[in-house]
């Protein structure tokens, strides 16, 4: 079960060593059993140190091979651990696909909102208690998947910014990341982690922009989040690094994104023996900015809290190259597409500390998997376009354009011909002096209507009321009009 195909791409910056796509793949290695992902590792090393580039990823319930006091769900249907070594490096072009088309639908959390805020409590007061100082809480969307990942990947490409983007392809499965963490990169004898806590969404102005971005660089609450994991990482760090090297030369740097704000903060350090994958996975994995701090106790609080296994979610994904360099991200953000069954998977979460507000971390989980979630193919857009007989419709190139908008956004297939043609069919051989008529798009690009009379006597004052909750103005169906 060789990977065919492995994309690393970095849409910000080209000179980055993540943008690479290998093709010419010659040997892989893999584990379904905890047993043989140290053996899998060695073997993919065996393969850089031959002279290939080799790509793949190790999943987060991989972690008790490499400390057998951390426990995790039983694992999925997915290996542990896969390798695949490739003759062949060159840079990424995207598009990578635009040929086959794709279907996402029926895309469910697999709890409710009241489940999760549950949850949330539960750690909260295992946290009140002393048990932890900080819990990772995380759960899976799930939904049909029909047609090629490659494009679906290609088209979440073009709408993210995210600096570790990843797409990984064999005959079972694909694993689409679009991670904004890095896990670690080494060059050298020196290794680098950017652990990442703390997000705030876009503001829908300039001006509310800024002011989203200066609360979260104050914010006590994140800065403390951040910390926890940044002290972890550094002991982390500490077990395979040089005495004194391990320093933190950027300390709760705010990065801004297309939909969101995140906090990060590089640590770096000079590593002490040979960093084989081997030795940086014993002492690092799982990434601490996933799992909470102490680690051990956050991972048991994660199998006894979480639904089910996480996969490659909240895993790594990378890249060694035959130079020694290596360099992975933390699998955030990340969706498995399983072939045969024709699901798809993607992972959702946050980190929660003795302050945090169980509504405003679910909400936070919804913000994280928006670019995801905006692909599902069971919402349409929709216009709802005033008709009257002997005047047409009213602003009707207002409605054509806010629909052609919408539709570029989600990359639905629009033609203004058609929309026009819809219309009038909608009202051929209409009886009523008054009409409105409710036009949907979906994403094949096929038009559906209904028509509702607007009668004289109906025609009465309405009451509006502003609604009481809080929502994101920056969400894609807040600016775009949707069926959602």
């Amino acid at each position: 079960m060789k990977t065919n195909r492995a994309i690393f791409i970095n849409p910000g910056n080209p000179e980055s060593i993540w943008n690479a796509e290998l093709t010419g793949a010659v040997a892989t290695v893999t584990a379904t059993e905890i047993d043989r992902v140290l053996p899998c590792l060695r073997e993919a090393e065996k393969l850089r140190e031959s002279g290939y580039f080799v790509a793949g990823y190790i999943a987060y319930e991989a972690a008790p091979s490499l400390d057998p006091k951390m426990t995790t769900h039983p694992p999925s249907s997915l290996p542990l651990c896969h390798f695949t070594a490739f003759e062949k490096m060159r840079k990424p072009s995207p598009p990578f696909s635009k040929e086959s088309g794709f279907a996402i639908s029926k895309l469910q959390e697999e709890i409710s909102d009241d489940d999760y805020l549950a949850r949330v409590l539960l750690v909260k007061d295992l946290i009140s208690r002393g048990d932890v100082y900080q819990v990772n809480l995380t759960y899976r969307l799930r939904g049909r998947f029909e047609g090629s990942s490659l494009t679906l990947f290609s088209e979440i490409l073009e709408k993210v910014d995210f600096p570790y983007c990843a797409f990984l392809d064999s005959q079972e499965w694909s694993i689409l990341s679009f991670s904004p963490e890095l896990f670690f990169h080494v060059k050298g004898n020196r290794i680098k982690t950017s652990p990442m806590k703390g997000t705030a969404p876009r503001g829908a102005t300039e001006e509310e922009d800024v002011k989203r971005e200066k609360e979260l660089s104050e914010s006590l609450k994140n800065a403390s989040e951040n910390l926890m994991i940044v002290d972890l990482l550094r002991n982390d760090l500490g077990k395979i690094c040089l005495p004194g090297s391990v320093r933190v030369p950027s300390l709760f740097r705010v990065e801004k994104y297309r939909t969101l704000f995140q906090m990060v903060t590089d640590i770096v350090g000079e590593l002490s023996g040979r960093g084989s994958l081997e030795e940086i996975l014993r002492a690092l994995f799982p990434c601490g900015s996933i799992t909470g701090t102490p680690k051990i106790r956050s991972m048991e609080i994660i199998r006894e809290v979480e639904k089910s296994p996480r996969g490659v979610y909240t895993g790594a994904i990378g890249l060694l190259m035959p130079t020694g360099e290596s360099i992975f991200s933390v699998a955030i953000r990340t969706a498995t597409v399983l072939k045969k069954a024709r699901l798809v998977e993607f992972g959702t979460g946050g980190g929660i500390v003795f302050d945090s507000s169980p509504a405003e971390e679910l909400e936070e989980t919804k913000l994280k998997s928006l670019f995801f979630r905006s692909h599902d193919s069971s919402f349409s857009l929709l216009e709802t376009v005033l008709y009257e007989k002997g005047k047409g419709f009213f602003l009707l190139e207002e409605h054509e354009k806010r629909m052609e908008e919408g539709a570029t956004y989600f990359s639905f297939p629009f033609q203004k011909s058609e929309f026009r043609k819809s219309l009038e069919k909608a009202v051929t051989g209409l009886r009523w002096e008054k009409a409105v008529v409710r036009i949907l798009l979906d994403r094949e690009g096929r038009f559906s209507w209904t028509v509702t009379p607007i009668k004289e006597e109906e025609i009465r004052p309405w009451t509006v009321r502003v609604i009481p909750a809080d929502f994101d103005p920056s969400s894609p169906f807040v600016l775009h009009k949707t069926t959602v």
